[in-house]
């Protein structure tokens, strides 16, 4: 019996070797090649007009499972950014950056519909979530778990103790090089820069059990953080975030509408408190889809009267009314702001152009001030906002995985001193241009 025991666990040691080979060989390899160009000129910026050329390469690799295990990593390699100094220094929190990041670096483990991963990885959700629109992506680093085990029902938590942002600028370091894991995270609506932080949990659901009807609910919350606002000392406290949202679509024989409403806050304690961070968002967005390839839609929000909202962790997070390039966290998440969108999309395939489309948004504020600070809004300060985007998205029908975009966005901003009745107008004007190539092996 004790020689049957030994030679049949010898026997299942070979296969187990084998198998786990096999989950390495059967792997999966994908990558992306990006070559952007931007040119921004800025009206607060001392650089006034600079452009900056990036060049950077994304590879990732996931073995086949083996007992349910699986293996998961992506690089991201950046080289030296093409431009001046002054360019780099506009840019320091964005596109100047340059080395290689672990971003993805995590064991799996896969049963009953459910997914386990711990290490590094992407995540995105709506407040917990890695901003992918800068040449590096954030990441982050902890444990994740999402579950499909029940047909109508998505559920996802997670924990995280470290953070990678866009550059080494943002995560408090030496500027130009590739920024590193660390206890500092960024947080949407708190400036673009990162902030010490003990850690991040999370947890929300999907549910679709209605038909057309998607609901979904999460929360955040962040403990032992050090905010840092420009001109004002250093805040410690935990945030708490909150979301929902109802995303309801109507089918019809040539088209679809579309309505969506979402609640969001945040509520904080500490010292954090004294910066008037307690606030929510409302907002409602409609439209009308693929109608002959044409999308058509508009979106309002609003934000409570005397405090801000801090919209995420990490800066993936969005509002229905913000613009490309410029994002949610420019306006749409200060205290007393009105928020309004219209976008035109048209989708040129159905004049044989396959893989063509264009999108223009059009976007306005109205502002009620403040009188204490809230957030990164001064107090007595009424801040409007008038601006426009047009964008051109082609997947090159040709070779499958290349593409090209082109995004140019206008933003005018006019600051009224409410004491004094002074007026000081800014001018934000950028160009991205944009080529990928996508591919999997």
């Amino acid at each position: 019996m004790r020689k049957f025991s030994l030679i049949l666990a010898l026997m299942l040691s070979a296969n187990a070797a084998d198998n786990l080979a096999d989950a390495f060989t059967n792997g999966k390899f994908s990558g992306e090649i990006k070559a952007w160009y931007w040119d921004k000129s800025d009206d607060s910026s001392p650089y006034k007009n600079e452009n900056i050329t990036n060049f950077a390469i994304e590879l990732g690799y996931k073995t086949d499972k083996f007992y349910g295990f699986y293996l998961g990593t992506t690089g991201q390699i950046a080289f030296a950014p093409i431009g001046n100094e002054d360019s780099k220094a506009m840019y320091h929190r964005e596109q100047n950056t340059k080395g290689f990041v672990p971003s993805e670096l995590y064991l799996g483990y896969n049963f009953s519909k459910t997914d386990i991963k711990i290490g590094n990885q992407y995540i995105n959700t709506p407040l917990v979530g890695v901003n992918g629109s800068r040449i590096f992506k954030e990441s982050f680093s902890g444990v994740t778990i999402n579950s499909k085990y029940f047909n109508t029902t998505t559920l996802y938590a997670g924990y995280a103790d470290r953070f990678s942002g866009r550059t080494s600028a943002t995560m408090n370091e030496e500027m130009g090089s590739e920024p590193k894991f660390k206890r500092r995270i960024t947080i949407g609506g708190a400036t673009d820069f990162s902030h010490k932080f003990s850690g991040l949990i999370w947890a929300g659901l999907e549910n679709k059990s209605i038909q057309n009807l998607t609901l979904s609910v999460q929360y955040a919350f962040l403990n032992g953080v050090e905010l840092e606002i420009p001109r004002v000392p250093t805040k410690h406290g935990d945030i708490n975030m909150y979301y929902t949202e109802a995303s309801y679509a109507i089918p019809l024989k040539d088209a679809k509408l579309k309505f969506d409403l979402n609640f969001r806050g945040s509520k904080t304690s500490g010292a954090i408190k004294d910066l008037n961070y307690d606030g929510w968002m409302l907002g409602a967005m409609a439209g009308v889809y693929d109608l002959n390839g044409f999308d058509i839609y508009a979106a309002a929000t609003t934000v409570s009267s005397n405090d801000s909202v801090i919209m995420g962790a990490g800066l993936g997070s969005n509002s229905y009314t913000s613009l490309p390039i410029r994002g949610p966290f420019m306006y749409t998440a200060l205290a007393g702001m009105d928020s309004y969108k219209f976008g035109l999309a048209y989708n040129f395939s159905n004049l044989g152009a396959k893989g063509l489309k264009a999108i223009a948004q059009y976007s306005f504020t109205n502002h009620d001030p403040v009188n204490k600070r809230a957030g990164t809004l001064a107090p007595n300060l009424k801040r409007e906002f008038d601006g426009y985007s047009l964008a051109l998205n082609y997947n090159l029908p040709f070779l499958k995985g290349l593409s090209a975009s082109l995004i140019y966005v206008s933003l005018e901003e006019e600051r009224t001193n409410m004491i004094s009745g002074s007026k000081t107008d800014i001018d934000t004007d950028e160009l991205w241009l944009k080529f990928g190539y996508k591919f999997s092996i």
